[in-house]
Order: structure tokens, then C-alpha cells, then sequence
């Protein structure tokens, strides 16, 4: 199953699909400081990554897959309320 939710950490694992992204959406809702465990994941839906970034929870355990660790590398491990904020956008 590539969706397993507990009281404080919701585990992502193997293909998560698109299916998950609901599910995983009300879970972060309920758990606003829930963390996830993201070592398993072996492909990720662009739905679930766009919600993982937009609510920006803390990560227990990063992306291990060489292709998800080099290109989502920049994901920070912080919730919203450690991160820095985004730069400023010139005022050209």
C-alpha cells in the first residue's frame, strides 16, 4: 500500500498515485504537524508532490531514490512555520 497514515506520520511508499493525494490531503488537515516518511517512495504523482509542497510538511525521512533525492532535492525537511521565506521578486 503506498499510502500508510498514523496519529503523527503519514508513510509514503513504492508508486504513489494520484489516489493517494485525497487522502493524504485530509490526513494533513487534521495533523497539521504530521510529518511524513518519504524513503520508499519509488515514483510520486504530480498531484501528491504538488500537495506535499504546498502544505509543506515537516519530513521524517527524505526522498532515498537517487532520481527523487537529486531532483527534489530542494524540497526543504522544515514546516511552513521554520522555513525562510521566498525572496522578494525584482521590481522591474
Amino acid at each position: 500500500m503506498p499510502l500508510t497514515l498514523e496519529d503523527d506520520l503519514a508513510i509514503l511508499s513504492d508508486a504513489v498515485t494520484v489516489e493517494e493525494a485525497e487522502p493524504l490531503w485530509q490526513w494533513l488537515q487534521r495533523c497539521p504537524r504530521g510529518r511524513v516518511d518519504l524513503a520508499a517512495v519509488t515514483h510520486v504523482h504530480t498531484a501528491v508532490l504538488q500537495l506535499l509542497l504546498a502544505a509543506r510538511p515537516a519530513v521524517a525521512v527524505p526522498f532515498t531514490d537517487p532520481f527523487l533525492a537529486t531532483w527534489i532535492s530542494w524540497w526543504p525537511a522544515a514546516t511552513a512555520a521554520e522555513a525562510e521565506p521566498p525572496p522578494a521578486a525584482d521590481a522591474a
